[in-house]
């Protein structure tokens, strides 16, 4: 699936694509993350054959942290190198 983020410059709102689809408009980043996660969510889990795989990671030299879904290989990949450039 192919998502597209369309940020307006003049304002605080965002329109999220799904194949050309409109599937969030609005000025929460909070929801848009949500309907995103859902959706990608739905997206792996429709398309596994072997289950759905989850991943969290706190960076507490950033203050943040990241929740990491795939079916396969990339999430601890994309860990350490979050890791190493931090």
């Amino acid at each position: 699936m192919k998502y597209r983020l369309l940020p307006e410059s003049e304002s605080n709102h965002l329109r999220l694509e799904r194949e050309g689809i409109l599937i969030y408009e609005g000025d929460s980043e909070a929801e848009l993350a949500d309907v995103l996660l859902g959706s990608t969510g739905h997206d792996l889990a429709d398309r596994s054959r072997g289950g759905l795989l989850f991943m969290q990671v706190l960076f507490p030299g950033w203050a943040k942290g990241f929740f990491f879904r795939g079916i396969a290989a990339g999430k601890t990949t994309l860990t350490l190198w979050l890791v190493a450039k931090d």
